[in-house]
């Protein structure tokens, strides 16, 4: 199973916390949105670099690496989306994926988001939105 970034919930921990959650708002009447402090719900910068630092070193599977490599004959995109984007499907997987297929299911997430970032640079290079209805 991947190793999630540090800014990644444990996927079966009970509940999120630890020195580099987001620091939580604690009022003892309601909060307006603007009377919230950014630096009350987001992460500190060096967690937010220590996240970039994780994904860099993301090494992704053959299946999807090779992939990666056919979309930039055709594409303006590079390895580094799709390190984030396989990022983003492991912190959002659930729980109840069998850990045997996780690594499959998460990397076929991966592939469909590749489709539709593939479709959307077509109809942004054609100009014609019509292809994303």
């Amino acid at each position: 199973m991947a190793q999630l970034g540090p800014l990644a919930p444990d996927r079966h921990a009970a509940a999120p916390g630890g020195a580099d959650a987001a620091r939580p708002v604690q009022a003892s009447q309601p909060v307006q949105a603007s009377q919230i402090e950014l630096d009350q719900v987001l992460p500190s910068p060096e967690a937010i670099q220590r996240e970039i630092s994780h994904v860099l070193s993301k090494q992704l599977s053959p299946a999807l690496s090779e992939w990666g490599q056919r979309y930039s004959r055709v594409g303006k995109r590079n390895t580094y989306l799709w390190k984030w984007c396989r990022q983003g499907v492991e912190v959002t997987a659930l729980g109840c994926v069998a850990p045997e297929l996780y690594d499959e299911v998460c990397d076929t997430k991966v592939l469909g988001v590749m489709l539709d970032v593939l479709i959307d640079d077509i109809a942004d290079q054609k100009g014609d939105g019509r292809l994303l209805e």
